[in-house]
């Protein structure tokens, strides 16, 4: 989360007293960058914990109601989060999945770190993308708490996961089961 407060004349962001006039958030992402970069658009919202989004800006094609898929852009966010929640005593990252969330007993032994270095055991992207017990991961229905539960508590792959920290096996379910986690943990 990016914590922002705003004041008569000046914002806080990321720590930094910041002139209402002399915006960051332009200076982040804003339309000469577009045309600098050769982009097509781009999008910046800010949320902050008790207030919600405080600014929605868009560019070029990107609007309010443009959905991109970010795919593995993801693990960065999720691996951020993760390590903020450990900062900030809500997590253990090196403590079992079960210690934060129920459904976490399916597989007592992994961590929320075995989970984001690719090395809790669970079954990759490969060699099959379509893993049929971790479908969810790609399907558009259902909750992130939904999808790890399943991942977690199936035993429909009990011949496919290996113990924890003896392979990396790249990608997967145990990514969402990742940020499932730091949704519990975060409350």
């Amino acid at each position: 989360m990016i914590d922002i407060h705003t004041g008569s004349n000046f914002q806080v962001f990321l720590g930094q007293h910041v002139p209402m006039n002399n915006s960051i958030f332009r200076f982040i992402a804003g339309q000469d960058f577009i045309d600098e970069k050769g982009l097509n658009g781009a999008g910046l919202i800010v949320v902050q914990r008790d207030d919600g989004v405080v600014h929605h800006e868009h560019w070029g094609e990107f609007g309010p109601d443009r959905i991109s898929f970010i795919a593995s852009s993801s693990k960065m966010v999720v691996a951020g989060v993760l390590m903020r929640l450990h900062d900030d005593g809500l997590l253990d990252i090196d403590a079992p999945v079960a210690d934060v969330a129920g459904w976490g007993a399916g597989n007592p032994e992994v961590t929320p770190a075995q989970l984001i270095s690719n090395s809790s055991g669970l079954v990759g992207l490969l060699p099959n993308p379509a893993y049929g017990p971790y479908v969810c991961q790609f399907l558009p229905i259902g909750t992130l708490q939904a999808c790890a539960e399943q991942v977690f508590t199936t035993t429909d792959d009990d011949a496919d996961v290996v113990p924890p920290d003896t392979e990396f096996r790249y990608g997967g379910a145990q990514w969402q089961v990742a940020g499932a986690v730091a949704e519990v943990a975060s409350g």
